[in-house]
């Protein structure tokens, strides 16, 4: 028993150290990109009810504006999606920081590593897990946030004062969306 004690600590320990490397490496890389955005930006699933609802927790906490936002189906996040090389994939969040793409459960935690204390502690606890096991996790979420959550039936359309802090409005052509109420908080 003391034995597999000292194997699984030692794992333990080259997991961290593993972690704690590799995310010194990003962070070094990210802030050698002077030239790029300084609002990290949020592509999301916008008819999905639990995206919209990581929306507006972010709009509530995110009290220094560092985020931008912009749906998924829009055409500028095509073209972000196009300059990072990735598919438009609605089963994942996409967070831009500092001119990197970040996906699924990494992007998740780099969202909560912006947020204030103690939000970010999420990302300080949770970065340690393996990457296919949070990504493994957040897929499970993924493929059922339908299910669970449901879909909007109709636009969500930022109010006035929020406009600034989304990238573009999907449906700044669609007529069926020209007189629906603004459901951002």
């Amino acid at each position: 028993m003391n034995l597999l004690m000292k194997a699984l600590f030692v794992l333990v320990t080259g997991i961290i150290c593993y972690t704690i490397i590799v995310e010194v490496q990003i962070e070094k890389e990210l802030n050698k990109n002077i030239n790029a955005d300084k609002h990290p930006i949020l592509l999301f699933d916008g008819v999905c009810n639990l995206c919209s609802g990581v929306v507006d927790f972010m709009l509530e906490y995110d009290v220094d504006e560092k985020f931008k936002f912009a749906a998924l189906q829009s055409d500028i996040a095509h073209n972000i999606l196009d300059q990072h090389g990735l598919d438009n994939d609605l089963s994942t969040v996409v967070l831009i920081d500092r001119g990197r793409a970040f996906t699924r459960s990494t992007a998740a935690l780099r969202i909560a590593k912006h947020l204030p204390f103690p939000i970010n502690l999420v990302y300080y606890t949770a970065i340690f897990v393996p990457l296919p096991v949070r990504d493994f996790g957040y897929n499970m979420v993924a493929t059922s946030r339908y299910i669970v959550f449901g879909k909007h039936d109709e636009c969500l359309i930022p109010s006035p004062e929020l406009q600034a802090r989304f990238l573009d409005s999907i449906y700044d052509n669609d007529e069926d969306c020209e007189n629906k109420k603004n459901n951002y908080i």
